[in-house]
């Protein structure tokens, strides 16, 4: 079975997520984490991956992101970044420890994305407790990271340094620039590591019990004018400029909703693939009546997040 949560850094987004998480622990009736093997997640979902990973019930992880909500999002002196990344680092450090790396996670196979920003297009990163069964000699010709030398905590700064809101992480950012639905990079990496192993002649018949992929919610369209920007000189700037300024706030706002984007095209991509293996696939992605601001801390937007995704699952519950 595999979990795989997505998300920008939205503290109502992370408390979603295990909201979900219980809900299907008590369809269970035992720990979530005792049917989970494999865990991805991107952003505040890779957050969420390495809690449970490191082996925090669901409702530690609740605590613990409620009472430190304010550590992480401690605004800044500077218009930007909005927050100082001390504090969101100080609180990682705080809670996997400044020496703990993403080996020693050991009952579920996890695997964290970021993207690293210093050449165009961006290069996908994946922080991994695992590895295939070769030696560690082997590692870069295939592409893996040694999971001994993961620091945890340095791990989760990379896929939650969301550009505007945290400063970049030596060279690395967001995963969600990327990656913002790991779903189908994990299925990758399942079958990667299986093929690896067996043309290594070591014996590898695991299979893919189920999916659960959680979303971050599904916004409301919002509607846009044109986003053409047409201009016949430079100086028609300034007589055009109201409308030279929309269209560019439009693209902009475009392109943020596309990077943000969680569901969609690449949900029905990996729905598809799935089920072609005969694999069951569990959606889990509440249709939100407002957007939320990404790094919100008040309570009143937590509730208003958790009442719309309590409402939903009782809903469809009955």
């Amino acid at each position: 079975m595999g979990y795989f949560p997505r998300g920008e850094i939205f503290q109502g987004q992370i408390n979603y997520y295990i909201l979900i998480l219980k809900a299907i622990e008590d369809e269970l009736d035992e720990p979530l984490t005792e049917r989970v093997h494999w865990i991805a997640g991107t952003s505040c979902g890779g957050f969420v991956a390495i809690l449970l990973g490191s082996g925090l019930n669901i409702e530690e992880s609740l605590r613990l992101v409620l009472s430190r909500r304010h550590q992480a999002f401690c605004g800044n002196t500077m218009m930007f970044p909005k927050n100082d990344s001390k504090g969101i680092e100080n609180l990682l450090k705080q809670a996997f420890g400044q020496l703990t790396t993403m080996a020693e996670i050991k009952q579920q196979k996890v695997l964290v994305t970021a993207a690293k920003i210093k050449s165009a297009p961006p290069q996908l990163v994946l922080f991994r407790s695992y590895a295939p069964r070769i030696t560690p000699r082997e590692y870069e010709k295939y592409g893996f990271m040694n999971p001994e030398k993961i620091l945890i905590w340095k791990a989760a700064r990379a896929t939650s340094a969301a550009p505007i809101f945290f400063e970049s992480f030596h060279g690395l950012a967001d995963g969600a620039i990327f990656c913002n639905n790991p779903c189908l990079t994990m299925m990758t990496d399942f079958f990667r590591i299986q093929k690896l192993e067996r043309h290594k002649n070591l014996k590898n018949e695991d299979k893919i019990g189920c999916i659960i992929t959680i979303g971050s919610g599904v916004e409301p369209l919002v509607q846009l004018g044109g986003i053409d920007i047409n201009l016949s000189s430079p100086f028609a700037l300034g007589k055009d400029f109201m409308n030279v300024f929309g269209r560019g706030k439009n693209l902009i706002t475009l392109f943020m909703y596309q990077c943000t984007s969680s569901h969609a095209v690449s949900v029905a991509q990996a729905r598809e693939w799935a089920h072609s293996l005969g694999v069951p696939y569990f959606r889990f992605s509440p249709r939100l009546s407002r957007a939320y601001d990404l790094d919100s801390t008040s309570a009143e937007g937590i509730f208003d997040f958790w009442f719309e995704t309590e409402a939903r699952h009782r809903y469809y519950s009955i």
